[in-house]
Parts: structure tokens; C-alpha cells; sequence
């Protein structure tokens, strides 16, 4: 099983924090990757989705 995970904190060093004392805490979890955003190009929370009426 696969989740995906966002996660926003202050700093780097947050990040750290939460995956050593929370994430390598959960039993089961055998593999983590991240990624990170450096820019924010566009904030948008909503998708436009067209309704066909039916």
C-alpha cells in the first residue's frame, strides 16, 4: 500500500523532527522518499471539473 503524505512545516529542521520522532515511529513503514517545494508557482485549491447535466 502506498500513501502520500503532505506535510507542511516551518523549516527544514522541523521536517527532520517530525520524520524521526513521528514517521520512523509507525510500525510498518519500510520506505520513505520526499521531495520538496522550493517556489510556489500558482496556489490553487479547486478543481474545475465540467458538468455534463445528466
Amino acid at each position: 500500500m502506498i500513501f502520500l503524505l503532505k506535510v507542511v512545516l516551518k523549516d527544514l529542521d522541523d521536517y527532520n523532527r517530525f520524520v524521526f520522532e513521528k514517521l520512523t515511529k509507525v510500525n510498518g513503514i519500510v520506505k520513505m522518499q520526499s521531495s520538496f517545494v522550493l517556489n510556489e508557482i500558482k496556489y490553487v485549491t479547486s478543481l474545475d471539473i465540467p458538468f455534463t447535466g445528466e
